[in-house]
């Protein structure tokens, strides 16, 4: 093997690993925003599994703006609970009154 061939060996080489490094760096970069959709997917998944249960088993349905997931007026829910959103729609179950909290869904 002459110099030449070496040497243009190497060069092919370098070309190869520099375009696999910048292949893994963009996967690399790429874990957080994939993460985050893989997250989102979960999550609807869940709605699309829980949503119709919770749905079929309220009582009552409460669609007014001022109500609260804590029952009452507005200073009823403990320091801490987070009001903040539109209230999409409010669910009354007979097990929720059990434990003295009622079923809310926020969007």
């Amino acid at each position: 093997m002459t110099l030449t061939e070496l040497l243009l060996s190497m060069v092919i080489t370098g070309m190869v690993m520099a375009g696999l490094m910048a292949a893994a760096t963009v996967m690399l970069r790429q874990v957080d925003n994939t993460e985050g959709r893989t997250n989102n997917a979960r999550s609807e998944q869940n709605i699309n599994l829980w949503m119709p249960t919770d749905l079929t088993s309220a009582e009552s349905v409460d669609k007014l703006p001022g109500s609260v997931p804590c029952g009452g007026a507005l200073p009823a829910c403990p320091p801490g609970v987070d009001l903040r959103g539109s209230n999409a729609l409010m669910l009354t179950c007979a097990a929720a009154r059990s434990w003295g909290a009622l079923a809310l869904w926020r969007r």
